[in-house]
C-alpha cells in the first residue's frame, strides 16, 4: 500500500507558475481578496456550487481557509488560490480533497471568479494542479465531477484530458445523491 507523503508543516513557500497564473496555497492573509472575488461571483457560481450562497458570511469564509492550512498539514486536501502570475489578481480557487492515500486518487474542485470566466485561467489551473498530484503527491487518478448542465465546467475537465466515465450519484456532501458525471484523469492521460 502506498503511504501519503508526510507534510509535516504548512509551507507557504510552495508556488506553481506556468507564466500566466500562479497557484499557491490557501492562507487567511488572503481572506479580503477572497472576499471580493467570492462576493462578485455568487450570483453565477451558486447555480453550481453549493457553497457559494447569498447567506456566506466573511466569517464562514476564514474559517474555510483555517481549515484548508489543517487539511494540508494532515494530507487530507491540497488547496490553492489561483493568481495572476505576478500575485497582483486573485482569480480563484482549485485544489485536491477526498484523497484516498490507499486508491492514490483525489477529488478535483475548481472554480474562477466571474470577471474573469473565459480567459482559459481553469485548464491553466488544472494543468498545474495535475503536475502537483501526480509528481509531488504520486497521485494516480484525479477525479472530477461536475453537474450534467455545466458546461464550461465539464469542457475544463476535458481539456484536462479527463475522460468520462458516465453519470452516477454525487458520492461526495454537501450534494449526496444528485446526479454528476464521472470524469477521471490518469498520470498518463494527454491534455487536450
Amino acid at each position: 500500500m502506498k503511504l501519503k507523503p508526510r507534510f509535516s508543516l504548512f509551507s507557504k513557500n510552495i508556488t506553481l507558475n506556468d507564466g500566466t497564473i500562479a497557484l499557491k496555497p490557501h492562507g487567511v492573509e488572503e481572506l479580503p481578496l477572497l472576499w471580493g472575488a467570492v462576493q462578485e461571483s455568487v450570483a453565477w457560481a451558486g447555480t453550481w456550487l453549493p457553497w457559494a450562497s447569498t447567506d456566506l458570511t466573511l466569517e464562514r469564509e476564514r474559517l474555510w481557509l483555517t481549515e484548508q492550512q489543517s487539511a494540508w498539514r494532515e494530507g487530507r486536501a491540497f488547496g490553492f488560490a489561483i493568481w495572476t502570475a505576478d500575485r497582483e489578481i486573485y482569480l480563484g480557487a482549485v485544489g485536491l480533497n477526498y484523497v484516498d492515500w490507499a486508491q492514490r486518487r483525489a477529488n478535483v474542485g475548481y472554480w474562477v471568479r466571474t470577471s474573469r470566466i473565459g480567459q482559459g485561467i481553469a485548464p491553466a489551473a488544472m494543468g498545474l494542479l495535475k503536475q502537483f498530484a501526480f509528481s509531488a503527491l504520486d497521485l494516480e487518478y484525479l477525479d472530477v465531477l461536475v453537474n450534467p448542465a455545466n458546461l464550461a465546467s465539464r469542457r475544463v475537465a476535458e481539456k484536462a484530458g479527463a475522460v468520462e466515465k458516465g453519470t452516477i450519484p454525487n458520492p461526495l456532501p454537501p450534494e449526496r445523491g444528485q446526479a454528476r458525471i464521472w470524469y477521471v484523469i490518469s498520470r498518463n492521460t494527454p491534455e487536450h
